[in-house]
């Protein structure tokens, strides 16, 4: 298991920290697992205050029970390992929950933390599995993280996933988080739940870094965004484990691993895309083509769209006949 070095993040507040409050100002905010103990609980505390930038900072290891929709619709920080121990919050969502939520036509898709805003959003140190299985039924597709581009026409959203680890659950171990780094076929093991599946609209995924559309029919545009993903990790959906699909803005990825999935590991299409590993720390793609059909693209598969700037130190290895590149 690789070494994953830790920023230390000093938050600098406005007001003095009320005796026994969990709220330092408007826009921090403690998740401490005893007075907050949900991240959506803490994203909604934040936001409900004052205008960001806001500053979740998570001093808990694990969150007790299993958490319910985030939405991040304002610049925002969450520090989840604010403590410093070099140990990510453990979250386990609750699927069953986020499959029970309404949803437009025009909105069919639904994640466990979701980030649609203008401004910056960075993410730290979270280790996000499902608590249930999100099976192959469109009405039960949860994806583990969703990037949105920003509602208005002139917004531009920056958004940063630092060692954010998106993966399975083994119901054998008491939903215990499944680790990437194997190159087992955990992926068919009885008991794992996985997350979503494919509706053929390329738009699933472990991780799913959003293409902007239409607002439903009117011609207005959404705004545009760009994304960051450092050492994170996706896997254990029944499409691909990393989606990147937006038309415009920048999109890197600097090492990780992404795998154990039903498609392919990476699915790549428009914009302009860095694959970005470096000799201490490649870029792994493993395990991936379990549901692979005809249409697949292989390991990590560029569509007929896509940009890409730079792939270096992508090392690959696949599941039975499935492609490489």
């Amino acid at each position: 298991m690789p070494h994953y070095y830790h920023q230390i993040f000093t938050v600098v507040t406005i007001a003095a920290l009320t005796a026994g409050s969990t709220q330092c100002n408007a826009g921090t905010v403690e998740l401490d697992g005893v007075k907050i103990t949900s991240l959506s609980e803490a994203v909604s505390s934040a936001q409900a205050a004052d205008d960001g930038p806001h500053v979740i900072n998570i001093t808990t290891d694990k969150l007790a029970a299993a958490d319910a929709q985030v939405i991040i619709n304002e610049p925002m920080t969450i520090n989840g390992d604010a403590d410093g121990n070099g140990v990510k919050c453990d979250i386990l969502a609750d699927v069953k929950a986020i499959q029970a939520l309404p949803v437009g036509k025009a909105e069919k898709e639904k994640g466990y933390l979701e980030v649609q805003c203008a401004g910056a959003v960075t993410i730290n140190d979270l280790q996000i599995h499902p608590n249930a299985d999100a099976s192959s039924v469109e009405t039960e597709f949860v994806d583990g993280i969703r990037l949105l581009a920003p509602r208005g026409k002139n917004d531009h959203g920056q958004y940063v996933l630092n060692r954010v680890w998106v993966s399975g659950s083994d119901g054998n171990q008491n939903d215990a988080f499944v680790s990437l780094t194997s190159t087992d076929d955990l992926y068919n093991k009885p008991g794992i739940k996985k997350w979503s599946g494919q509706d053929k609209r390329l738009a699933r995924a472990v991780i799913q870094v959003d293409k902007e559309k239409e607002k439903r029919k009117a011609l207005k545009q959404l705004g545009s965004y760009d994304s960051t993903l450092t050492d994170c990790q996706a896997g254990f959906g029944r499409g691909p484990a990393l989606n990147i699909a937006p038309n415009t803005g920048n999109h890197v990825v600097n090492g990780g691993v992404f795998g154990h999935s039903g498609e392919e590991g990476i699915r790549l299409a428009g914009a302009t895309i860095s694959l970005k590993g470096t000799p201490e720390k490649r870029i792994a793609v493993l395990r991936t083509g379990n549901e692979a059909t005809a249409e697949s693209g292989g390991a990590v598969a560029a569509l007929y769209d896509a940009h890409i700037d730079v792939m270096e130190y992508v090392d690959v290895a696949v599941a039975d006949s499935t492609k490489a590149f």
